[in-house]
């Protein structure tokens, strides 16, 4: 048999009832709240940096590290192999073009120069004694020529006379053939023995040339091994300071090895230091600034060198005023090298969020939220970039790091 509920028993199971109800409408709220903020999230305005477009002069420029150098430095390097004999100067000394700097041993050179002029001297003999063999061949051949001469000339006459008496038959036909037979051979003879002397002349100038030849060549040896011997005596190719020399008496010295550097400490350059990711930006005649100490000195990219080391180039930057004060060799500088200007162009501070240049999306603020839009950037330098399209002046853009939110359209700003 059943019996009635508890009035009581009722009341707590409607409020349970409802207590449940309300749970659920709850966790119904929280997750369409939680589902609002995955589809719309927000970042905390204090949390990001936002900077404005303005309009002004934007200069696109790269970094580099560089030390100053002498504007003009000369190096000595050795033309033999050889070791070094007495040291005269020392760096830092002050020299005058032709002074000694220090010498090398040239008793090897010396032979050789000795070698060489014994064997000019006995081609200049083969020489001589080639020319006197001919000489005197050809007046041989010569003489041998001038009595085939007469004996023709002779034999012409018989022939002739025999001629003569043929036609008077005083002699016979056979005579008169033979004559003939006379003068043909000795005219034979005569050809044969020109063309010896020809042949014969011929050889002997050809052998006189390549006696000649072989003497040009054992001269001009002669004449470098001189030069080279000049060259023992290490001295200054201008006027200068000296700012590095081989000082140490008995080192061994290779052909090509540095000997001694000569520099004029009047004039000064720049070599700077750069990543080779920036080549395709890099061209002669950019101008740039060089910061020594406190001051800031005006300068132009003068050369690029083609090697790479280390993933590292080496400009050569020269000076508009070579001969500022406070310049010394070896000095450590900072380099800016400009390799690109726009006046008056609409412009940003650059940031995490903003790229070297091209097409890419940023976040712009719009009534409390971030909307995400597209822009064209030109120019950029450490600080700054161009904008060429996008953006207009007076907008507000968000320069932190976004890549966790480069996928959303609009971002709330709290």
């Amino acid at each position: 048999m059943d019996r009635e509920i508890d009035l009581g028993e009722r009341n707590r199971r409607k409020w349970r009832t409802m207590a449940q109800w309300l749970l659920v409408l709850a966790l119904l709220v929280a997750g369409l709240m939680a589902l609002r903020w995955a589809i719309e999230p927000g970042v905390d305005r204090s949390d990001v940096r936002i900077a404005t477009v303005e309009r002004g002069t934007v200069v696109a420029s790269i970094s580099a590290t560089g030390q100053v150098v002498p504007g003009d430095e000369q190096i000595i390097s050795s033309l033999f192999v050889s070791e070094v004999t007495e040291v005269v100067a020392r760096a830092g000394d002050t020299v005058t073009a032709g002074d000694l700097l220090l010498r090398l041993d040239a008793r090897a050179l010396k032979s050789t120069i000795r070698d060489l002029n014994e064997q000019l001297a006995l081609k200049d003999n083969q020489r001589h004694s080639a020319q006197l063999a001919l000489e005197r061949s050809l007046n041989e051949a010569q003489g041998r020529r001038d009595l085939l001469e007469i004996d023709l000339l002779s034999r012409k006459a018989r022939h002739q006379r025999l001629s003569t008496l043929a036609d008077k038959g005083a002699i016979s036909a056979g005579d008169l053939q033979e004559a003939e037979l006379d003068v043909r051979r000795t005219q034979a003879e005569l050809k044969q023995l020109s063309r010896s002397i020809d042949n014969q002349q011929a050889t002997a100038e050809a052998d006189l040339e390549r006696i000649s030849l072989e003497a040009s060549i054992l001269s001009n040896q002669l004449r470098e091994q001189q030069r080279t011997l000049d060259s023992a005596e290490v001295r200054a190719p201008r006027d200068g300071v000296v700012t590095w020399v081989l000082d140490q008496p008995g080192a061994p010295v290779t052909s090509g090895l540095q000997l001694a550097r000569v520099a004029d400490l009047s004039r000064y350059r720049v070599e700077a230091q750069v990543s080779d990711f920036y080549a395709p930006r890099l061209r002669q005649g950019l101008q740039a600034k060089v910061t020594a100490g406190n001051r800031m000195l005006s300068a132009e990219v003068d050369a690029i060198l083609p090697t790479v080391e280390g993933g590292s180039m080496t400009l050569l930057i020269e000076l508009d005023d070579p001969a500022a004060e406070g310049l010394r060799p070896q000095l450590r500088v900072d380099v800016e090298v400009v390799t690109g200007r726009a006046e008056n162009a609409l412009s940003i501070v650059n940031g995490p969020a903003i790229g070297e240049g091209g097409r890419q999306f940023v976040y712009r603020i719009n009534n409390g939220e971030a909307v995400r839009t597209q822009v064209d950037l030109g120019v950029a330098s450490r600080n700054s970039v161009q904008i060429l399209d996008g953006l207009a002046e007076g907008d507000q853009v968000i320069i932190s790091d976004m890549r966790d939110y480069q996928h959303l359209e609009i971002i709330n700003l709290e």
